[in-house]
């Protein structure tokens, strides 16, 4: 495996051939990517404890390139905050946000990154306390 610093495209010409009649020239485009990972530092906590009422929002800081498509998942169902009028998700899907956080929305979170070279996840425990 090469290693390359992971520019997203970059562009090469170089000589193909040398011939009496001329010469050939190609340029080529290459496509590094990154597969998906998760800043530990700028992620919030594995375990949240919020009273209940509070608002909430949990971190996902996920980065790759391409950038990744982040998903949620609670209790492994997909979060789709059309279904929950107080759940958004924010920041090309980096962020979730609850406002008004009650003992239902308790329980185990992931936040899914991936993209055509890989993918990572994170999950976080929710607990309502009051």
């Amino acid at each position: 495996m090469i290693r390359v610093n992971p520019l997203p495209v970059s562009s090469y010409l170089g000589l193909l051939s040398r011939h009496p009649l001329g010469k050939s020239r190609m340029a080529a485009g290459v496509v590094c990517t990154v597969p998906p990972s998760i800043n530990d530092e700028d992620a919030s906590p594995v375990n949240i404890s919020v009273n209940r009422g509070q608002s909430l929002i949990i971190v996902c800081p996920a980065t790759g390139v391409p950038a990744p498509q982040v998903t949620w998942y609670r209790d492994d169902l997909e979060v789709v905050p059309d279904d929950w009028s107080d759940v958004r998700v924010m920041s090309d899907g980096r962020r979730l946000e609850i406002s008004g956080v009650e003992v239902h929305h308790a329980g185990l979170y992931r936040c899914l990154a991936q993209n055509s070279a890989g993918h990572v996840d994170r999950q976080y425990t929710l607990r309502v306390l009051g």
